[in-house]
């Protein structure tokens, strides 16, 4: 697995090796009891896994993984890769899983619940919310009950061994506000699911990141070892066990008051929001929402050099954000207000954008933000044209009907967040 993860990553940079090395994490062929996963002590649910058993077909599913990932990290910029997974490879392996769970009795616990959890991992990559439609497996797992097969497999892994993979894994497909139930007849929610996962394993970086999303705002929660830890406290402790975990760099930088707020890693580093979404670009060149806010934290005229060397301005970071994340509203809103009245601008695909352009892409991409809709109309005034209409959904609107329609959702948004707060 560690070779296949070395040759999806001849395209996916070295960011991207860490990524891939990490998600085949509990791939990896091995004689030791654990099987390369993070495994909790349970009576009767280990036992020495013979190194010769299902090996092969361990290694084909590590590189079918690999080089999925590898498919999903950017096949656009990527050169044609013969060693790409076809839908072909697919389902002979996902068949050469359900074959051996079909007919469990010549496997130990150890490769069962390997099997199962490989299932639901190459479910969730070939039709989770970011997977590719060209490496789609056709009717055997439809898109929209991917997340339901993979809740199965979870389970019945777990049934066999419990393994931090797996309870993070799960938690991560329940609804906040849901409750799952396993084998067992523990009825679990996502954050016992991710306390679970952390009982596997201490420094399984994921449970961290994953129980910090559970917390509302100032709360904190006492983990298993009696630590009372808040969002902020977790966060620290996923990037000390993972030092390219990209989501953990952003939220951290998000709950930061402000630009000149810096806080302390555990490695000693001292950082401020900048540095944060710096260091979370880094893991990921890819993350457009990271250039985004990179942007918001430079003062007026300030640059920022990235981890690869480049020295990038506002605009130049907001192009960024639109290229990685084309569907990013705020980013094209952004990019529009540093530009001037007039002025254009290029994208990495050759398109030429205006503001008002930019301001009707903002609406296409979050029809429901009414900054979209108040700050084109703001750009009409500003151009002189009060009395003309734009084709909006191909409605024409005239700047007092944006208004509106920007007054209308800014409504909406107050009564959403008022339903929430009481």
């Amino acid at each position: 697995a560690a070779a296949a993860a070395a040759v999806a990553s001849q395209h996916a940079g070295a960011a991207e090796k860490k990524r891939l090395e990490a998600r085949v994490h509990g791939l990896q062929d091995s004689s030791q009891a654990s099987s390369g996963l993070h495994v909790k002590e349970k009576p009767g649910a280990r036992g020495v896994l013979p190194p010769e058993e299902c090996a092969e077909l361990r290694v084909a599913v590590g590189q079918l993984m690999s080089r999925a990932i590898s498919r999903l990290l950017g096949v656009d910029e990527m050169p044609v890769n013969p060693l790409l997974p076809s839908p072909a490879e697919i389902k002979t392996t996902m068949g050469k899983l359900k074959a051996m769970i079909a007919k469990p009795e010549p496997y130990s616990k150890h490769t069962l619940a390997l099997a199962h959890l490989c299932l639901a991992e190459l479910g969730q990559l070939l039709h989770g919310p970011n997977a590719a439609s060209s490496v789609s497996i056709g009717p055997d797992v439809h898109t929209q009950a991917w997340a339901s097969v993979a809740r199965k497999h979870l389970i019945r892994s777990l049934s066999y061994l419990e393994t931090a993979e797996a309870y993070n894994s799960l938690g991560a497909l329940v609804s906040p506000t849901g409750k799952v139930k396993l084998a067992d007849g523990q009825v679990l929610t996502p954050r016992q699911l991710y306390l679970s996962a952390w009982c596997c394993d201490p420094t399984f970086a994921a449970s961290y990141f994953n129980l910090s999303c559970t917390l509302k705002p100032g709360e904190s929660l006492t983990m298993p070892d009696r630590k009372i830890m808040n969002a902020t406290a977790l966060l620290l402790k996923a990037i000390q066990y993972n030092h390219d975990y990209t989501d953990a760099y952003y939220n951290l930088a998000l709950g930061l008051p402000s630009t000149a707020a810096t806080i302390t890693l555990l490695d000693g580093r001292v950082m401020n929001k900048k540095k944060l979404y710096i260091e979370a670009q880094r893991c990921n060149p890819r993350f457009g929402k990271a250039y985004n806010n990179l942007k918001n934290a430079l003062a007026p005229g300030e640059t920022a050099t990235l981890a690869d060397g480049r020295t990038l301005d506002a605009k130049e970071l907001l192009i960024e954000a639109v290229h990685y994340d084309p569907n990013l509203a705020v980013a094209y809103c952004n990019l529009a207000g540093v530009l001037g009245l007039r002025e254009t601008v290029r994208l990495r695909d050759g398109k030429v954008m205006d503001r008002k352009s930019l301001f009707l892409r903002t609406i296409e991409t979050d029809p429901k933000w009414p900054n979209g809709y108040h700050f084109l109309a703001e750009h009409l005034q500003q151009t002189g044209e009060h009395w003309a209409t734009v084709i909006v959904f191909g409605w024409p609107m005239t700047v007092a009907c944006l208004n509106k329609r920007a007054q209308m959702l800014t409504w909406a948004e107050d009564l959403n967040r008022y339903k929430t707060s009481v």
